[in-house]
Formats: C-alpha cells, structure tokens, sequence
C-alpha cells in the first residue's frame, strides 16, 4: 500500500504527534503503533489487557478495529485520537 502522515493524540499526551502509516493498517494497527512509540515515554505506559481503540479527533466513536487507513478515508495529516477503552 502507501505511506500517509496521520495527525495522532495518545491519551495523556499533551499535544499531537506527526506519525507515517501504511494506508493497509488498521484501527487496531495504528492504536498499537502510536503507543509503542508513545507510552512509557511520553505518557505512563497503559496497564497490561488495556485495550486502545481509536476515533477521529473530537468523535465520540471508536472506529472499528478491523476499518484499514485506506478504507476509512483518511486523509494526510487527518487528526485521530486514541484512547483507552473502558
């Protein structure tokens, strides 16, 4: 697939970050990616079984896990927050 730049905000982070997926990760995916790079670093890690969900930024719903960048039509730079389920 492609690269997109995606606008990203982990929960507890004070500010977005600029982060490069492939159009082919899904919600689950890139939830996973943001936090590996992010948490334990920036924020305090999440506890161990905390499930991430994703949303676009000011959304009140998750976006499905299996929903692929490309299926869902992100745009560069679109703005997504992620957050801890529960």
């Amino acid at each position: 697939m492609a690269d997109i730049p995606l606008a990203v905000l982990l929960e507890g982070d004070y500010g977005y970050k600029v982060q490069v997926f492939d159009t082919g990760d899904t919600m689950a995916l890139l939830a996973e990616k943001v936090a590996d790079q992010v948490a334990g670093v920036l924020v305090a890690p999440f506890p161990p079984g905390a499930v991430l969900k994703v949303r676009l930024q000011g959304g009140d719903d998750p976006l499905p896990d299996d929903l692929t960048i490309a299926d869902a039509g992100f745009v560069e730079m679109e703005s997504v927050e992620i957050y801890r389920a529960g």
